[in-house]
């Protein structure tokens, strides 16, 4: 007896641009602007990713899930696959806290926690979390020492 199994043809699919700011001189602060400018604004949690090259250049940019005003699941799974299909050497994730208040929760902590030992297995370097706000705050989850370094992710 014979199954016909289908054949899958995958492939990233762009939906529109968005303007990474430049001549701010501090990356973080670039990429904060950038994802306040796509998801800062938003009146429920927003999970997004930056996609980076080899040089740390952005390639690319997924809003990876939408959660409520108070907070956002975001599974690992789907975080990572924009990213594969992306070919980044490097990704930054971001969230928004509608509040306008910028710090890291326990879920927050979390969620980076599970993000990194991924990264860490797929071999996409997480370089940073941040969370915006609508005033345009954020607060590096780097900063706080969570994310290790490179050589631990690759």
């Amino acid at each position: 007896m014979s199954i016909k199994v289908p054949v899958y043809k995958i492939k990233l699919a762009r939906e529109h641009t968005a303007t990474y700011p430049s001549g701010i001189g501090e990356e973080q602060k670039a990429t904060a602007a950038f994802f306040h400018g796509l998801i800062g604004m938003a009146d429920r949690e927003h999970v997004a990713a930056l996609f980076l090259d080899i040089h740390g250049r952005p390639t690319g940019a997924s809003i990876i899930a939408v959660g409520s005003q108070t907070q956002v699941s975001c599974n690992v799974r789907e975080f990572f696959k924009a990213a594969i299909l992306a070919s980044a050497e490097s990704v930054v994730c971001a969230h928004n806290h509608p509040a306008d208040i910028p710090f890291p929760s326990a879920a927050d902590l979390r969620m980076t926690r599970r993000l990194i030992s991924a990264s860490r297995i797929i071999g996409i370097h997480m370089k940073d979390h941040l969370i915006v706000s609508p005033s345009g705050a954020f607060v590096s989850i780097n900063v706080h020492g969570l994310l290790g370094s490179k050589d631990e992710a690759a």
